[in-house]
């Protein structure tokens, strides 16, 4: 009996009784970022929403539970907002393509269902500039260290492609950069600038 009260009180204290997720932070441990840099610069290649801190590109609004006792929502495309933004609730919020986002924090979720990386950036362009939110760009495995990358599918794409020319090459280590801009750093195993 006591054995038994002391590994339920572990397990509480441990959060897997009350949250089920367990949340390991990996921002300052570089091999988890996998082709991913901890200050690196992604530009959105679509509009998204902004939903509280949470990017999205489709969110989705419960309704309170009915006489069917069945949870009912609906889901708001970027689409769909600009249609129409007065008709949704007050949190949601368009951010259009083209805005950058440096990336700023990494956690590793891991349940007993599922795990899965949190990607946290910092808007950097529009209205919500300086706020950091959870961003959707990135996959990979959190239980393999280097597994993370930039998803084709995710809608963002490095900031320095296309938005400006620099002067790189394998030979330096150092990328030509405004001095109002951080450091651009060649980084060998990517074969790309990388911001520092």
């Amino acid at each position: 009996m006591l054995l038994t009260a002391a590994i339920g009180w572990c397990c509480l204290l441990s959060g897997c009784l009350v949250h089920g997720v367990r949340r390991i932070n990996v921002t300052n441990q570089p091999a988890w970022w996998g082709s991913l840099q901890r200050n690196e610069v992604l530009r959105l290649t679509r509009d998204a929403v902004l939903d509280g801190d949470y990017l999205t590109f489709g969110a989705y609004q419960e309704i309170p539970e009915g006489s069917s006792k069945v949870p009912l929502g609906f889901h708001v495309t970027p689409e769909m907002f600009k249609a129409n933004p007065s008709k949704y609730w007050a949190s949601l919020h368009l951010i259009p393509k083209g805005t950058r986002f440096r990336c700023v924090k990494l956690e590793r979720l891991l349940g007993a269902d599922q795990s899965e990386y949190a990607l946290y950036a910092e808007i950097m362009d529009g209205e919500f500039k300086g706020m950091t939110v959870h961003v959707p760009f990135a996959a990979g495995h959190p239980d393999k260290k280097g597994s993370l990358h930039l998803s084709p599918y995710m809608g963002a794409e490095p900031a320095e492609k296309g938005s400006r020319t620099l002067s790189c090459s394998a030979g330096s280590t150092v990328c030509a950069s405004k001095p109002s801009e951080p450091e651009v750093l060649w980084d060998l195993t990517l074969g790309r600038c990388r911001l520092q």
